[in-house]
């Protein structure tokens, strides 16, 4: 007899980016934990890659629901949720946790039709921000007071995003635990060279954006700040680490500016990590963030963080202790860092110091998954 509980999360893409990465890896520290794991996901859009493909150790595989689409469709939504309805009442689970803002829509009324016991859904940034018109906003507002109802707790990863979620009456205080994305990260054995890859001479310092290629992440004011600290040294290398539909779009700009031998489109590397050793510096200009992985992966790899001061990253950030933050106006503020930086590396040192004590006290994967399963034990 199985006497394991039985936990269903449900994601609407299993794709490149900080909330799957975090449910992959806790997903397997819970099954080594005395609990059973299924992940469902939802169909996977042209310029995706799914994080199956980055995690060759993981052992659970994913159930697919091509009807769970980011997309509004009410046909298709309601295809999803009778569909979802079938596979929940086979595999009976004692909790559904969703998490991004579709699959908590579809899973949770789902789960609340099934008489799921527990109902969890993990908020991952401000989504009511950066992303919709007024109009969408307000409508999504509403559908999560709805959800809220039928949850038994939400989840939030930083206190900006539990005071957003207060200020919009979303739910009340004694619904929200807050809970911290928490990852399983170590050293290569064996780190591979940007350097070589790209011809980047040894004393140049590197300076990348990490992550997928989507207006909210605001590559133009990269591309502005990479051009004003070329025209004032030539030992420093940018780096566009990512993919997405803005691709095409982005290189064209930097071509436009003659800016090809400055800043470099790299794509995706299924191996990143390998490659974190080199990057000196991890420069975010997005419109809107939750709490970004790249961030935590920079506090345990030894990268210095410039980043704009937006959603949940001065939760993260305290500003000359473990990174410095920025107005989103403030081009010249960026450059100037850089620049000192480049010049004046060890006065760094202890800047660099604090993010990893950071990452040990609040973001590994333990530290995460301990506060999960204290929440799926305890008394509802």
């Amino acid at each position: 007899m199985n006497n394991k509980k039985r936990v269903l999360f449900i994601i609407t893409r299993l794709t490149i980016g900080g909330a799957a990465a975090y449910l992959i890896q806790t997903a397997k520290y819970l099954e080594e934990h005395g609990y059973e794991c299924h992940i469902m996901t939802g169909s996977i859009e042209e310029h995706d890659l799914e994080m199956i493909k980055f995690h060759q150790d993981y052992t659970i595989k994913p159930l697919y629901l091509k009807e769970l689409q980011r997309a509004i469709n009410p046909w298709r939504d309601l295809l999803a949720i009778l569909k979802l309805r079938k596979i929940i009442k086979e595999l009976q689970p004692d909790i559904v946790h969703t998490h991004t803002s579709k699959a908590g829509m579809i899973g949770r009324i789902t789960a609340w039709l099934c008489r799921v016991p527990r109902i969890y859904h993990t908020y991952h940034g401000l989504v009511f921000q950066g992303h919709f018109g007024k109009t969408l906003s307000k409508v999504s507002v509403f559908i999560e007071r709805l959800m809220a109802i039928i949850s038994t707790k939400v989840i939030s990863i930083s206190p900006i995003l539990t005071q957003e979620l207060l200020r919009l009456r979303v739910c009340k205080a004694e619904k929200i635990i807050d809970i911290p994305l928490g990852f399983d990260l170590i050293m290569p054995a064996e780190p591979k060279s940007l350097r070589q890859l790209y011809q980047i001479p040894d004393d140049k310092i590197i300076v990348a954006a990490i992550g997928r290629f989507a207006k909210v992440k605001n590559h133009e004011l990269f591309i502005d700040i990479a051009e004003r600290v070329c025209q004032r040294s030539k030992g420093i290398q940018f780096l566009m680490i990512g993919d997405g539909e803005r691709r095409e779009e982005l290189q064209e700009l930097i071509n436009k500016r003659n800016l090809q031998a400055d800043i470099i489109i790299t794509g995706f590397f299924n191996d990143l990590y390998n490659y974190y050793p080199e990057v000196d510096i991890n420069l975010l200009t997005s419109l809107n963030e939750g709490t970004p992985v790249t961030i935590i992966e920079s506090f345990f790899f030894n990268i210095l963080v410039l980043s704009s001061a937006v959603g949940g990253v001065p939760d993260m950030i305290r500003d000359g202790y473990n990174g410095f933050l920025f107005d989103l106006s403030d081009t010249e503020g960026y450059v100037n860092r850089i620049l000192d930086f480049a010049q004046n590396r060890e006065k760094y040192q202890q800047i660099l110091s604090n993010g990893q004590r950071v990452f040990q006290e609040k973001y590994t994967l333990n530290v995460a998954s301990e506060k999960l399963i204290k929440l799926f034990e305890s008394v509802k």
